[in-house]
């Protein structure tokens, strides 16, 4: 069985290209040395294989495969470049979980997972009423800043990439009064914390 290749010519039944354009394809990715392809792994890479053309389109692995991979990526160490790349791919917008909570039923779900009741926050260390919003509030009672060195809001984000912390003066968790809590840094907060 005959097909044609893109440019026109004829094609045979298990090639993809025609010989012409294998011979150019050569030229431009020339083989390496050994049993790699460089050529071929050079095409997949400026051609990638996305969508309805990836192989495994509305597949899924079996439960067996996803083991058998598992047991082959044991005690694969990854280089620091490719932890930060990573890291990069998950951060911020990239993330799947940016701008969104989860919402009751979820926590509920994720609770019983972890042995719990399913009442959400259960096994969380701080009380529900320790919130986004009491910390918003803290923070500019104190007026973005560390009340122990002073480093801003700004300042924090351009060092360690998060907001600055709500700790707690008697180091009791549960304490969730606003006269018990003030902004500190993540450093200060550290070293405040490293005795208890």
């Amino acid at each position: 069985m005959i097909k044609k290749c893109k440019c026109g010519s004829k094609k045979y039944r298990y090639s993809k290209i025609c010989k012409k354009c294998y011979i150019i394809q050569l030229k431009e990715y020339p083989p390496a040395k050994g049993n790699i392809r460089m050529d071929v792994v050079e095409y997949n890479k400026k051609n990638p294989k996305k969508g309805k053309s990836n192989g495994m389109f509305n597949k899924h692995h079996t439960l067996k495969t996803k083991i058998k991979i598992s047991i082959k990526k044991l005690g694969v160490k990854l280089s620091s470049s490719t932890k930060q790349k990573i890291s990069k791919s998950t951060k911020g917008k990239n993330n799947p979980m940016y701008n969104k909570h989860h919402n009751n039923k979820t926590r509920s779900n994720m609770s019983l997972i972890k042995g719990g009741t399913g009442i959400p926050y259960e096994n969380s260390k701080y009380p529900q009423k320790f919130n986004e919003l009491l910390r918003n509030k803290i923070r500019s009672k104190d007026g973005n800043k560390c009340k122990l060195c002073g480093m801003t809001k700004k300042e924090h984000f351009k060092k360690y990439n998060r907001n600055l912390e709500v700790h707690h003066k008697d180091h009791d968790r549960n304490n969730c009064k606003e006269s018990n809590l003030e902004t500190r840094c993540k450093q200060c907060n550290i070293r405040d914390n490293h005795d208890y």
